[in-house]
């Protein structure tokens, strides 16, 4: 049972780690950009396993299960190498005089993190992330603090950069506290969020707004190509409003995405129906 060998969606890490080398090799140099895995995935999912149900691309990453990957894909060969640079530099910044019991401890602390995180996305739980930083910084601090205090201009860096770091974690509190109750107002946050404007459609359907739902969807499926849920999602407001010729357009967009969807068939089928076209729908 620890195996997890009963789970039909388990041991899927190997899949996600090619999507990840496959985002990387398509954008080298800069990458998907921070946080954009999960876009850039899409392009290369895999099919699940049959008993996960009819449905062939129901498996979503949003992380990669590896930092060094996420680095790569996200930030791309920049992004790697400023991180090897900055590993290298506090490599060489550490003490060269008598190792200690403490200095080895926080660096084999620091090597297991490091381990750990080739294989998983540990760093997306900011407590492990500190952890690391930590322990690799103690364990490469100076013998003696004293004889290298920071310069102003070090001490204005530093600051700048924790400054920074609190700051860039505001947007993603915001966009989780504001999702559900306020998605309007978390996509002036993250406008580039397709499942916010997927949110917003939802929003905008219940208040009674069904082309502005439309739209919304309109600028998910656009963030998120290979998406075959935003189309299933649009042909419901199409279908709403009786666009019987665009709906079956939008369904065979999902069923192109995702053949063995059952929803975008059953859509795509009542399409043809209405539109006089009973053996389309017979085939479909």
């Amino acid at each position: 049972s620890r195996l997890k060998l009963g789970r039909p969606g388990s041991h899927q890490r190997p899949a996600i780690w090619r999507a990840a080398r496959a985002v990387a090799r398509e954008r080298p140099l800069f990458g998907e950009g921070p946080g954009r895995f999960a876009r850039g995935s899409l392009r290369h999912q895999t099919p699940a396993p049959p008993a996960m149900g009819p449905a062939r691309f129901r498996l979503h990453a949003d992380r990669p299960h590896s930092e060094a990957l996420g680095i790569a894909a996200e930030t791309g060969f920049v992004g790697a190498a400023l991180v090897l640079a900055a590993l290298f530099a506090l490599r060489r910044s550490g003490p060269t005089g008598t190792r200690t019991l403490a200095r080895d401890g926080l660096l084999a602390a620091a090597l297991a993190l490091g381990v750990q995180a080739s294989f998983d996305s540990i760093f997306a739980l900011p407590a492990l992330g500190w952890l690391f930083a930590w322990a690799l910084g103690a364990a490469c601090a100076p013998e003696n603090p004293s004889a290298r205090d920071a310069s102003p201009s070090g001490r204005l860096a530093l600051g700048g950069g924790l400054a920074l770091a609190a700051l860039a974690w505001w947007p993603g509190w915001a966009v989780r506290t504001w999702r559900a109750s306020d998605p309007e107002a978390a996509l002036l946050v993250a406008p580039s969020d397709d499942g916010l404007w997927q949110e917003a459609a939802r929003a905008r359907l219940g208040g009674g707004d069904p082309g502005g739902a439309h739209e919304a969807l309109g600028r998910a499926a656009d963030l998120a190509p290979y998406s075959a849920p935003v189309r299933v999602m649009a042909g419901e407001v199409l279908r709403s409003g009786g666009a019987w010729r665009r709906l079956r357009a939008v369904a065979e967009e999902a069923l192109t995405l995702e053949p063995a969807c059952g929803q975008a068939a059953l859509q795509k089928a009542e399409a043809e129906l209405r539109l006089g076209l009973p053996e389309d729908a017979r085939r479909t």
